[in-house]
């Protein structure tokens, strides 16, 4: 079954007087209309605007365990996407897609597939997509660490200029890198950025267990351009780490960090022998064998795997200047996690290293709950909702439910960036079922549909068998976002209006909408909506006997109420706030007035006024 995202329900907001007694039409016209369709009542589907990649694996197999996208492989100037699918018994596979995407299709239907056919090795967990030939288009790079040689798991890099479509394995690669030496684990973490800025792009390769006996870790840098076949003997630079399983090279990310015009590259060093995790940051582009001593700059983290995930080279402040996102998926040592946005531009001192810590950070956003690993995956998301600023993306694959039977949950918070964020104020949320890691992996995308909002994707990427839980599809999700829209209806004769004050239809935002038009002062205007069309939708509603036309379509739950001061003959303004809920995002939220007569007239009459749909956007 593919997986189900996001389940914010339309809960029922009671309405209240404002002497703070609850409104009668929720106990009495509310319950009136309910019985009254429930009969007809169909369950109200969610229709998002995204792309659900499905696959069946043949194996263990963790399809969705890394999303690269901003690329451009065919040179059509819409981005295109990697997944990888790593396999737990297997080489791994690495599917290429080309943008735009079409709403739903399996993995089967990538453009370019890349399956090494050699055994003992694996890919698909670190990737990368770089122009490294110069010819517009971007090449493929992909990190193969379990790839066996001398004494071990040496790695590889396979690189992949302008691959064709079809079905590609080793043979097909233009450059291969193996690990020589003392360095394993080769190709754990691949990036590429101009780093002496002589135009060609330059390749940088972790490989965390160098030395294996110690796990200092090692970084190994070629100037481009080049030609293979390379061992990491012929790098041009190399660091090594000097901390005992420090695992220095576990991951690397590519941006202009000091502002001054030429990229720079952090290396992520989530362990140490003292439990300090370390992002280590590189300004210059050397030659020779260094350690860790060389960095520019470096941030101290207190335990809880900090830099276990980084991205760089966007701006999130809103200042012009590229930024750092460095992730903790256990801060202090448990498993809450937190996301630190590090403000640009970040130098080095003329005697040394420049030290930072987490005080550093301009912004802090932290998990909701003690377990989740929340920062495990991050990204910039790029401007989701249209507003001109850049936004962020986290997975925090535990959180929801228990730590034994985990949801997932990958959070999108609007930029810019600033202060202390709880995860809880995530301006969108979207969650798994039981056992599906939603937010192993995150990822910017870029606009892959042309409609000038930006996309981003998260990976379910593993495949649970339980004897409670049915077989999942591993999945990767893509959300393309679509701008809001109201727009109001009216038919037959209604007695009063509704119109929007002020607001968009967005999640996490408030709509204003105004009343007007009631027949006795003193009523209770009073907003119902829900997200179900109502029958005959757009003509006509259904009609209550005496009443009239009723837009708003009524099933168990009741829908939201939400109540205004009483009638006094201007409009009367009502505010609707909207959830942060995946599941209403492309959805119309269907809504219509009514004024309930408090005044003690029996029977009771009720005036509606005309309806309005509010189309939900990013």
């Amino acid at each position: 079954m593919p997986a189900r995202f996001c389940f914010a329900r339309l809960r029922v907001l009671r309405c209240h007087e404002p002497s703070g007694r609850r409104c009668r039409l929720s106990q009495v016209a509310t319950l009136a209309l309910t019985a009254w369709l429930t009969g007809s009542a169909v369950a109200a589907q969610a229709s998002p605007p995204l792309v659900e990649v499905a696959h069946e694996p043949p194996l263990i197999d963790l399809f969705g365990a890394e999303i690269v996208g901003r690329g451009d492989v065919n040179g059509d100037r819409v981005p295109d996407v990697l997944i990888g699918a790593p396999t737990v018994i297997g080489s791994g596979v690495v599917y290429l897609f080309h943008g735009p995407l079409p709403r739903d299709f399996d993995a089967s239907e990538a453009v370019t597939t890349f399956a090494p056919t050699l055994v003992r090795t694996r890919v698909g967990g670190a990737m990368a997509l770089a122009d490294l030939d110069g010819d517009g288009g971007d090449d493929v790079l992909l990190g193969d660490p379990a790839a066996w040689g001398v004494g071990g798991n040496r790695g590889q890099v396979w690189i992949f200029a302008d691959p064709a479509p079809g079905a590609l394995d080793e043979t097909d690669a233009t450059v291969v890198i193996r690990g020589a030496g003392r360095a394993y684990d080769v190709g754990a973490a691949v990036a590429a950025g101009d780093l002496d800025g002589d135009g060609n792009v330059d390749v940088i390769v972790g490989a965390p267990d160098d030395n294996p006996e110690l796990n200092h870790g090692a970084v190994f840098v070629f100037y481009g351009p080049f030609a293979g076949p390379l061992t990491t003997d012929d790098a041009d630079w190399e660091i090594h780490g000097i901390d005992l399983n420090g695992e220095f090279g576990a991951e690397i990310a590519v941006g202009d960090i000091d502002g001054d015009g030429v990229e720079d590259f952090v290396v992520g060093q989530p362990f140490s022998q003292g439990g300090v995790g370390r992002a280590w940051i590189f300004l210059q582009a050397l030659r020779g064998r260094f350690t860790t001593d060389v960095a520019d700059a470096r941030i101290d983290g207190n335990g809880g795997q900090f830099a276990w995930s980084l991205a760089a080279g966007q701006d999130l402040t809103s200042d012009s200047v590229p930024d750092l996102l460095v992730g903790e998926p256990r801060l202090d040592q448990t498993a809450n996690g937190a996301v630190h946005v590090f403000a640009g531009p970040i130098t080095g001192l003329p005697t040394g290293p420049r030290v930072l810590s987490r005080a550093d950070a301009v912004g802090a956003y932290r998990a909701e709950a003690p377990v989740g690993q929340f920062g495990f995956a991050v990204d910039f998301a790029g401007d989701v909702n249209g507003d001109g600023t850049n936004d962020l993306i986290v997975g925090a694959p535990l959180a929801g439910g228990i730590p034994t039977a985990p949801r997932g949950r990958a959070y999108v918070f609007y930029g810019p960036a600033g202060g202390a964020v709880g995860a809880a104020n995530a301006d969108l949320v979207f969650q798994g079922q039981r056992l599906e890691p939603v937010g192993l992996s995150v990822a910017g995308l870029g606009d892959l549909d042309r409609n000038g909002l930006d996309d981003f994707a998260f990976g379910t990427p593993e495949g649970y068998r339980g004897s409670y839980v049915p077989p999942l599809r591993p999945t990767v999700t893509v959300i393309s976002p679509r701008r809001g829209n109201v727009r109001a209806s009216g038919c037959g004769a209604n007695p009063g209006s509704l119109t929007v004050a002020s607001g968009t239809p967005t999640p996490r935002t408030s709509l204003v909408f105004a009343l007007d038009g009631g027949q006795v002062l003193g009523a209770a205007p009073v907003l119902l909506f829900s997200v179900r069309p109502p029958a005959g939708w757009p003509g006509c509603g259904p009609t209550l006997p005496g009443i009239g036309e009723l837009l708003v379509s009524v099933a168990p739950p009741e829908p939201a109420v939400l109540a205004g001061a009483p009638w006094t003959g201007a409009p009367v303004p009502i505010e609707l706030p909207i959830p942060a809920s995946f599941a209403l995002v492309g959805q119309d939220l269907f809504a219509q007035g009514v004024f309930v007569d408090l005044t003690g007239a029996a029977p009771m009459p009720l005036q509606l006024t005309n309806g309005m749909v509010a189309t939900l956007g990013l």
